[in-house]
């Protein structure tokens, strides 16, 4: 291979990833998606590769881990003001 073919298949690489975005990014926005936590990788795993995001996927996975010191804290909120917003049932939330 020549210099010249391996930097046209690093660029284009490098297009197909920007094309496909970040999906950490796009989970961490999504106001539905209450696990933070390595959400992008695990949204990887729902979409089974489809629309070309498996090249996305070890890049996300690397973001996820490195931004585990943020969305750790997020979801324990996200989930706990979640417990909060629910109303109790009529019997305590016990079934009789």
């Amino acid at each position: 291979m020549t210099r010249q073919h391996g930097q046209r298949v690093i660029a284009t690489l490098v297009a197909l990833l920007a094309l496909t975005g970040c999906v950490t990014i796009g989970t961490l926005t999504e106001p539905e998606t209450r696990n933070k936590i390595f959400s992008g990788t695990i949204r990887h795993i729902d979409l089974e590769c489809a629309h070309a995001v498996c090249l996305d996927m070890p890049f996300s996975l690397v973001a996820d881990a490195a931004i585990l010191p943020v969305t750790i804290p997020w979801t324990a909120y996200n989930f706990i003001k979640s417990d909060e917003n629910q109303e109790p049932s009529e019997n305590g939330g016990r079934e009789k």
